[in-house]
């Protein structure tokens, strides 16, 4: 174990956090280093394989709990055991999950690569809060060894979710979601800068959501128009009235008329004072009205000093400070003008996971005050927002457990590679999640098909699909559009007990095919999910350029044993048969999606 000091208070070293224990773990696991694998739940599951190497000169893991890390647990395990690290804790304390490699800091760990645990305690007087005399931990942390994945790992996890938390309190058809998310409205990104070329002709609005929902197969569609602040885009200031004004909300009523939906981002816990040169909009500076409220909205450092940040895209931004009643209040009054400029759905997008900053003003720190205060603020701006419209749903950027309840669904990003549908697999029956947006990714043989790719990534791990505009108009439109109307049209119709409110299972499946790397390059993708009346599916796609042949084991956990029944969402056939009792026989199309149901 071993204490980080940071600043000072009164003079003294001020702690920070106390790392206990740290556990030196073995550069790999098994004789191939590929099989040593580290999977934590930062935002939706991350996944690095061989993390031990002894090449890495930067620490693999560093992520805080609430934040980034949406779940309180991390693994290291190869192709048959593991080592689970997590804490059961309820109260939103914080503390950060930690794998170095021993490069990283080689004075402290000489021997191999570290896995630890930072707890910063509100009693140390760490993350904001005065010191107190006597200190406890006031939750356990659990290391403990596993037979299986990833996936066994979680199912320990989740015993204690169920158990102990109300973050798996309903089921996400017993909760009272709109239908943009239980009938699966097609989610789209657009921008405004056209909209000032139209003079802002409310009508014009309608004709583009109107246009993307044409190009969805006449499925409704929630469109966000990036630059729609009254400032510019991201100008996290005085939001209200809109880009266009009156004009604005009239176009969205209009849109909503129509079925269709107006979704809006927000920035978050930040407060724009001014915008800089590099910003590429219009140039503005807040920093009287930010004087007038700075201290009793702003997180404060140590030395008494606004916390105020320069944002990449030309922004000066303050973080403010979710302890502070005034910080509520004006986060509140946000979404309460969002609803009345009918916006159906609105995002706090820029707080990865609703990450916040400590202040050490007033001792409001970091802590389960914060998170408090937000849970109670998403609470009663979603129920404001629904007295004003029924549709009205609210989403946050990246998915965090205490929220699970409250948020209608997080955005996610389950297109990366680097991702494992840790969060889903978790809360996939409780919350509904967003692909967005389905932005192509490189480093697969598959990359001739990249938005393909990225299309089945996201459908496959069970969430919505948000799709960048200009996509439409790439002259790859043609090779995966046909595929994502197939995959709405399932998805809002025989496949919505399954991927939208079933329980997700563990996958991949145990395939057996002569191309032993053909998993690995991501040609097959596919999650098993059980339906509310117990029977289950599995819905996946090949991006072979030929049809692909494969056995797995019959499943028998969880699900109503039938003949399975295989059914292509698209062109062309697919079969499955069985042998005995034990083994499934199938056959599948090039790059179109899949539904085998059991």
């Amino acid at each position: 174990s071993s204490v980080y000091t940071s600043g000072s208070f009164r003079g003294s070293p001020l702690i920070a956090a106390v790392v206990a224990p740290a556990l030196t773990v073995p550069k790999k696991l098994s004789q191939d280093p590929k099989e040593s694998v580290l999977v934590a739940g930062k935002f939706d599951g991350q996944k690095w394989i061989y993390p031990g190497n002894p090449t890495h000169k930067k620490q693999i893991l560093y992520s805080t709990y609430p934040g980034p890390m949406s779940t309180q647990l991390m693994t290291y395990y190869d192709n048959s055991s593991g080592l689970l690290w997590w804490t059961p804790d309820t109260d939103a304390n914080p503390k950060t999950f930690i794998f170095e490699g021993p490069n990283v800091h080689p004075q402290y760990y000489k021997k191999g690569p570290v896995m630890a645990i930072a707890h910063q305690f509100e009693c140390l007087g760490s993350m904001g809060y005065q010191p107190q005399g006597a200190c406890h931990q006031p939750y356990p942390t659990v290391l403990q060894q596993y037979r299986g994945d990833w996936y066994t790992a979680a199912d320990i996890y989740k015993e204690w979710l169920l158990k102990n938390t109300s973050w798996t309190r309903k089921k996400l058809y017993e909760r009272d979601c709109s239908p943009i998310i239980t009938q699966p409205f097609a989610l789209f990104q657009d921008s405004t800068t056209w909209w000032y070329k139209e003079k802002f002709a409310p009508t014009k609005l309608l004709e583009r959501v109107s246009n993307w929902s044409r190009i969805a197969g006449g499925i409704p569609a929630a469109t966000t128009f990036f630059g729609w602040e009254q400032h510019g885009t991201w100008v996290a200031y005085d939001y209200f009235p809109p880009t266009g004004g009156q004009n604005f909300q009239r176009g969205a009523e209009l849109i909503r008329k129509a079925g269709h939906a107006v979704f809006a981002f927000i920035s978050g816990t930040r407060y724009t004072v001014r915008t800089l040169p590099g910003y590429k909009g219009r140039q503005g500076d807040f920093s009287a009205a930010w004087d007038k409220v700075r201290d009793s909205i702003a997180t404060f450092w140590w030395d008494g000093q606004p916390n105020i940040q320069n944002v990449s895209w030309g922004l000066e931004n303050a973080w403010l400070n979710m302890a502070s009643p005034a910080t509520v209040d004006l986060m509140s009054a946000y979404y309460k003008n969002a609803s009345l400029y009918n916006i159906s759905m609105v995002q706090l997008d820029q707080n990865v996971a609703f990450e916040m900053w400590p202040s050490w003003r007033n001792y409001s720190g970091y802590s389960s005050v914060y998170w408090k205060n937000a849970q109670r603020f998403l609470q009663t701006a979603r129920d404001y927002g629904k007295t004003q419209d029924p549709w009205f749903s609210t989403t946050m950027e990246r998915p965090n457990e205490l929220v699970a309840q409250i948020l209608d669904m997080p955005h996610t990003r389950l297109y990366t590679l680097d991702t494992v549908p840790l969060f889903a697999y978790l809360f996939h029956e409780y919350q509904a999640g967003y692909s967005g947006w389905t932005d192509p990714q490189k480093g697969l043989a598959s990359y001739k098909e990249p938005l393909l790719n990225a299309l089945a990534r996201g459908a496959c791990y069970g969430q919505h699909i948000g799709i960048r505009v200009s996509r439409f108009r790439s002259p790859l439109a043609a090779r995966w559009v046909p595929q994502y109307k197939q995959f709405l049209k399932f998805q809002r119709g025989m496949g919505n007990s399954f991927v939208v409110f079933g329980k997700m299972l563990p996958a991949p499946l145990n395939l057996n095919h002569n191309n032993s790397n053909w998993f690995e390059i991501g040609s097959y993708l596919s999650q098993s999910r059980v339906a509310t009346g117990g029977s289950c599916g599995t819905l996946m796609i090949s991006l072979e350029p030929s049809s692909v042949t494969f056995s797995t084991a019959r499943w028998t956990k969880d699900c109503h044993i039938s003949q399975p029944k295989c059914t292509v969402l698209g062109p062309g056939s697919c079969s499955v048969n069985t042998t005995q009792t034990t083994q499934v026989h199938v056959q599948i199309p090039p790059k179109q999606f899949v539904w085998i149901g059991w």
